[in-house]
């Protein structure tokens, strides 16, 4: 646009110089004279107007490099800040798996004691429920873990006691901790025994029954034997049957346990309460058995 200007410039001056006489010189030589010097002033705005907007056109081309690469700079940035937040963030699940893998192994190293943890050896079975060789039905119910105390115990699964073979289970568990913590055992006991009135017969007898060995009430678990000094096998289970008379009598369930220790079924008999809950109403259980091996004068 400015060369574009100089150059009308130019031919106006030229024009308007060959129209003039300026006095005191010759005509002729005067309009030539003021001629070429009107040309020369043209020639040298032209040639400005031309440097300037090779200056312009160099200045744009400068800046528009300069946003190219500010640009390109800020990319590069961007795509290696990603990067690293890529890799913290793999570095952070690393350490997040680690600590789960180290919290699991500590929680696995803190594992308080079970029941029957300090008895003999363990063996494996898997649990299922079904009819036995007799036709009888039978249930196996296990504890995948075993309670330290009254709360852990009553909030057992199977402590809502609304089956009648939840409740025969439950009452060879309560039985199991009286050589441990007798207190604790009855109130347990109490528990799976719900309205009925315990008399002091019942306690006495409980008691006698443990004084001479304590390993009856294990006996019920399955894998417990005489040879491994009735440990029972994992995960904990107790076989409960019922036969053709178990509802013999309207609102009780005769219900059978079989022991590691003996070659007859025991059982316990249940009563249906008004919650419909099956709650301890006599047991049979606590009888002698065969005695562990280690306590046994007989190889």
């Amino acid at each position: 646009m400015k060369k574009k200007k100089a150059y009308t410039a130019a031919l106006a001056a030229i024009m308007a110089v060959s129209s003039c006489s300026f006095p005191g010189a010759a005509p002729s030589e005067t309009v030539a004279e003021t001629a070429a010097a009107t040309t020369t002033t043209a020639a040298s705005e032209v040639k400005t107007a031309d440097e300037a907007e090779t200056v312009t056109e160099a200045a744009v081309s400068e800046e528009t490099t300069t946003v190219k690469t500010t640009i390109t700079t800020a990319e590069t940035t961007t795509a290696e800040t990603t990067t690293t937040a890529a890799e913290t963030t793999a570095t952070a699940e690393e350490v997040t798996t680690e600590a789960v893998t180290e919290e699991a192994q500590t929680s696995a190293t803190t594992k308080k004691p079970g029941l029957f943890d300090n008895i003999g050896v363990t063996t494996t079975l898997a649990q299922n429920e079904g009819i036995d060789s007799s036709g009888n039905k039978y249930v196996d119910v296990v504890f995948d873990e075993l309670p330290t105390s009254y709360d852990e115990f009553i909030a057992l699964p199977q402590a809502s006691l609304t089956t009648v073979y939840d409740t025969a289970a439950m009452t060879v568990l309560a039985l199991c901790f009286y050589p441990s913590d007798p207190e604790l055992s009855i109130k347990m006991y109490e528990y799976v025994s719900g309205p009925r009135t315990i008399n002091n017969t019942e306690y006495s007898f409980i008691k006698d029954r443990f004084m001479d060995y304590d390993y009856v009430p294990r006996s019920y678990f399955t894998g417990a034997t005489p040879a491994n000094d009735y440990k029972p096998s994992e995960p904990y289970t107790v076989r409960v049957s019922e036969n053709p008379y178990t509802y013999e009598n309207d609102g009780y369930a005769k219900m059978f346990l079989t022991s590691g220790g003996a070659d007859t079924e025991r059982f316990v008999m249940l009563r249906k309460g008004k919650d419909d809950k099956w709650y301890l109403w006599e047991q049979f259980i606590l009888v002698g058995i065969r005695e562990p091996k280690s306590n046994s004068p007989w190889a």
